[in-house]
């Protein structure tokens, strides 16, 4: 939420930096994404996501919060 935030305000003030840690904030905050689907998926099917598939999608946003960064 901050991240596209502060994109938003980068866009309106024109602050290129601004916009670079607005983009590295969103990607950074997409860690979580692995451990959010897995705890919602044990709340409503008691059940865990399969092998895999929590690193993949908490690291799939590595590569572009590093290279924004």
């Amino acid at each position: 939420m901050f991240g596209l935030l502060s994109i938003y305000h980068a866009k309106k003030l024109e602050a290129k930096l601004l916009y670079f840690a607005g983009m590295m904030v969103f990607f950074t905050g997409g860690f979580y994404l692995g451990a959010s689907v897995d705890f919602l998926t044990v709340l409503l099917t008691e059940n865990n996501i399969p092998n895999g598939l929590h690193g993949i999608l908490s690291f799939m946003w590595v590569a572009p919060a590093v290279i924004t960064a």
